[in-house]
């Protein structure tokens, strides 16, 4: 099966955990680029990504450079901002055009948001069946992450044969 990783990050975290999974699973990783990209320093970078995330914004993104229709399945990883996915997300979201094709979700979080962030990307991508929550790096203290990820590879794995 032709799997791809789509995911946006900000600080690296959901951009180790794609290349991890695309790895793993033997895919490629596309990456979210914002137009106007968000700044990864201090409180900017609180006052601009939260912001667009709590007010629902959907900030222009640069194309993937990928026909989405040449792939059997999509994963798509984000960090949770404010509870929701982070704004390029959405703006992937709203503009995909194998929407079908997502199913599968992992998401990083520092505030343990995920479940919230999951719950409203399945009304976006119903395909969802296979996911992972996990801890943003600076919150894995007991290396669960690790556990959760493996779980997930062999999830994708077990849906891809």
């Amino acid at each position: 099966m032709n799997t791809l990783v789509v995911y946006y990050s900000l600080d690296g975290n959901t951009k180790a955990a794609a290349e991890r999974i695309a790895k793993e699973l033997g895919c490629k990783t596309m990456g979210i680029e914002p137009e106007k990209p968000i700044t990864n320093k201090g409180f900017m970078k609180i006052l601009v990504g939260g912001k667009q995330s709590a007010f629902n914004e959907k900030p222009a993104i640069k194309p993937l450079g990928a026909d989405l229709a040449e792939y059997d399945m999509i994963v798509l990883g984000t960090p949770v901002w404010a509870g929701k996915a982070a704004a390029p997300v959405w703006t992937f979201a709203n503009s995909c055009d194998a929407c079908e094709k997502v199913i599968a979700l992992f998401t990083l979080s520092g505030s343990g948001e995920n479940e919230k962030c999951l719950k409203q990307l399945k009304n976006v991508f119903p395909g969802i069946r296979i996911s992972a929550s996990l801890k943003d790096k600076k919150a894995d203290k007991n290396g669960e992450n690790e556990e959760m990820l493996a779980a997930f590879i062999a999830q994708l794995r077990a849906a891809a044969q």
